[in-house]
This record gives structure tokens, sequence and C-alpha cells, in this order.
């Protein structure tokens, strides 16, 4: 095979690599998106009203 060719097959491989982690990104972020049907409610909500969270430190 000549030159461009071969050129041409790695320009085509390197776009299908691309493409495929593209894929791989957004399924992943799309299963992440849908929560645990199992999980239950949060263990502990420090301040489920919005409250404002208190200072810590030594002042």
């Amino acid at each position: 095979m000549s030159g461009a060719v071969w050129v041409v097959v790695a320009v085509g491989v390197f776009a299908l690599v691309i493409v495929a982690m593209v894929v791989l990104l957004v399924v992943g972020r799309l299963r992440g998106r849908v929560p645990d049907p199992d999980a239950g409610p949060p263990e502990f909500v420090p301040h489920p009203r919005g409250e404002s969270i208190p200072p810590t430190g030594s002042r």
C-alpha cells in the first residue's frame, strides 16, 4: 500500500478511538445521574433547612 493509504488508515483509526472515548464518557455520565434505587436516604443531613453552618475555628 502507498503512503497515502497508510495516512488515511491511521487517521481513521485515530478518529474511531476518539469517537469511542467520547461515547464511553457520555454513557458514564448518563449512568452516573441515575439514582440508585436500592440506596436509601442519606444517613445524616446536618442542615436540612438550609441553615448556615456555624463557623469552626479558634476565633
